[in-house]
């Protein structure tokens, strides 16, 4: 996806010079420090999984553990919080909506009017042309959460925004925002009704009821999410990935939440949900040159606040060995811990899915444990 008023082009899928690093290497490039940014460390990098390339532009939840994402173009896909697919509809327009153009879906948003939906921030886009966006309009389309089909949509005025390339309803549920250039747009979610639907390109639009002129940060906008009140918004500068956050009440001033520095990547969507170890969800695609994750998938990196991010380290002996359990407090609860690098007397294993490793003959000597797991707080433990 791209900023705000401009898109990098995914392209068709054709063979590149890419190189491919392992996740260490990449825990390597994280901490690196750069010449351009610092990374303000109010977040920490819990967990990165791959994802399969259809996964692209961005992601969202439902209730009852469902996540969806959405590409390379208008696929749409729902899975478990283990990242278990349970239903994709590769192509979701139906014809009437693709003959206008429409052929793109971008970061999309969950919303719970009308018994659950899925909005999905609608645009023409056609990179080899030149006027990629083709149809000159935007709309929300409005999915049905379970079986992905489509229901409507709703086109909105050109005058307003020319194309919509996310979508996030607010925490209240009234507003679902996006942008337009460097202006943050919200629409009512109650004018996204069926009585509102379009039956064409000419079709009586819906306006935005706010706009925040220049709201839009320098790196621009692939994708949002609300967190404690401030609108995340993921973007880059010059091809740093950055996550800043915006104050919609205009009493604090825009911050950096999340820089990564040596990463090099396409920023896409953001999701906040507990799953994968973490709360913040933010998809980073390969459609660069040499991307640190490897080519022909996306990455899912999950991060969790400073606060949040100390390992807890326990420990029991078992005969000669010890039995360590390492987990993390977030959402309420502790949750295991899997991947850690667990070590002491010169011993090293790694925590399976249930937060546990075993250390084999380390004796009786006084232990001192610790884990660590990519930039979560190292945490440790003194055996007796």
């Amino acid at each position: 996806m791209r900023r705000a008023g401009a898109r990098r082009s995914i392209g068709p899928m054709r063979p590149r010079l890419l190189v491919a690093l392992t996740a260490a290497a990449f825990a390597l490039v994280a901490l690196t420090p750069s010449a351009q940014a610092t990374d303000p460390g109010r977040w920490r990098l819990a967990q990165a999984d791959r994802l399969p390339i259809e996964y692209f532009q961005g992601l969202s939840h439902g209730p009852g553990g469902d996540v969806f994402f959405v590409g390379p173009a208008q696929g749409v896909y729902r899975t478990d919080t283990g990242l278990h697919e349970k239903v994709r509809q590769s192509v979701v327009y139906p014809p009437e909506v693709a003959a206008i153009g429409f052929n793109h879906i971008g970061d999309p948003t969950y919303d719970p009017s009308e018994g659950g939906r899925l909005l999905a921030p609608m645009e023409c886009y056609h990179p080899d042309l030149p006027q990629a966006n083709t149809c000159g309009i935007g709309g929300f389309g409005v999915l049905d959460p379970v079986t992905l089909g489509w229901r409507y949509w709703v086109r909105l005025d050109q005058a307003d925004i020319p194309k919509a390339m996310w979508a996030e309803v607010s925490p209240d549920g009234q507003y679902v925002w996006t942008s337009s250039g460097d202006d943050l747009l919200a629409y009512r979610t109650s004018d996204i009704t069926q009585a509102n639907a379009a039956s064409g390109a000419d079709a009586p639009p819906i306006h935005p009821v706010r706009r925040l002129a220049g709201a839009v940060p320098p790196s621009g906008v692939t994708g949002g999410v609300f967190v404690g009140g401030r609108l995340f918004l993921a973007g880059d500068v010059n091809g740093l990935l950055q996550v800043q956050s915006v104050d919609l009440s205009g009493a604090t001033p825009t911050r950096t939440e999340i820089e990564l520095p040596g990463v090099n990547a396409e920023s896409e969507g953001l999701d906040l949900l507990d799953m994968r170890g973490g709360t913040l969800h933010w998809i980073l695609s390969p459609f660069v040159t040499a991307p640190t994750y490897g080519p022909n998938h996306t990455e899912l990196l999950t991060f969790l606040p400073k606060a949040s991010a100390r390992l807890r380290v326990a420990a029991r002996r078992s005969g000669r060995d010890l039995v360590v359990r390492v987990t993390s407090v977030f959402a309420g609860r502790a949750h295991p811990v899997a991947g850690a690098l667990v070590r002491a007397a010169g011993r090293r294993a790694t925590t399976a899915a249930n937060g546990k490793a075993r250390l084999r003959r380390v004796g009786k000597r006084h232990l001192r444990v610790t884990a660590t797991k990519l930039r979560l707080l190292p945490g440790t433990r003194r055996v007796r």
